[in-house]
C-alpha cells in the first residue's frame, strides 16, 4: 500500500466524498498566522491518504504540519513543507490493527502566515489520493481555500435624536 500512497493522482471532479480546506475563507493581516485543516467528508473505509497543497510563497509561508484526529497514527511516508516553491505534501497510512474509518474528520493540519498585503491568494489542493485498506483509490471531490487580507474596520457610535 505504501507504493500507492507515493503516487498521488490529480484531483477528481466532486463526488459524494469531498476533501476540503477548512476554513474555506481565512481573513488575515500581514504577519498573522492561522491553523488550516484538511477535512474529508462522507468517506467510507478510509485507511490512508496522500495530499499536495499549493500556495503562493511570495504571499504566504507555511509550516507546522500535523496528523489530524480522523485516522489513527500510523506510517507517515512523506511530510514536507517547501516554502520556496509553495508546496505542502503529506502522505500517511494507518497500520494494523487500526480499523478503516468512515464519516468525516480532519486528515491533517498546517499553519500559514500572511507575508504581505494582498487582496486574496489561494490554498489549492493540487492532488489528493484516498485509499482503503487494500490500497484501492476512493474517488473524491475537492474544495480549495482562499486567504484574504481583512480591512481594519472603524466603528462609530450610533447617535439618534
Amino acid at each position: 500500500m505504501a507504493l500507492v500512497l507515493t503516487c498521488p493522482t490529480p484531483a477528481l471532479a466532486q463526488t459524494g466524498t469531498v476533501v476540503r480546506v477548512s476554513p474555506s475563507l481565512i481573513n488575515l493581516q500581514p504577519g498573522d498566522t492561522a491553523t488550516v485543516e484538511i477535512w474529508v467528508d462522507d468517506v467510507e473505509a478510509l485507511y490512508g491518504f496522500a495530499v499536495e497543497i499549493h500556495f503562493d510563497p511570495a504571499k504566504l509561508s507555511a509550516g507546522s504540519t500535523a496528523l489530524g484526529d480522523f485516522l489513527d497514527e500510523g506510517w507517515t511516508a512523506f511530510d514536507s513543507v517547501d516554502i520556496v516553491n509553495g508546496i505542502i505534501q503529506y502522505d500517511m497510512v494507518q497500520v494494523n490493527p487500526s480499523e478503516p474509518k468512515s464519516g468525516s474528520g480532519v486528515l491533517m493540519t498546517f499553519t500559514i502566515t500572511l507575508l504581505e498585503s494582498v487582496s486574496e491568494t489561494n490554498l489549492t489542493i493540487d492532488s489528493i489520493l484516498l485509499t482503503d485498506r487494500n490500497g484501492t483509490e476512493i474517488p473524491c471531490g475537492v474544495e480549495n481555500g482562499v486567504v484574504r487580507m481583512y480591512e481594519n474596520a472603524v466603528f462609530l457610535p450610533l447617535v439618534m435624536r
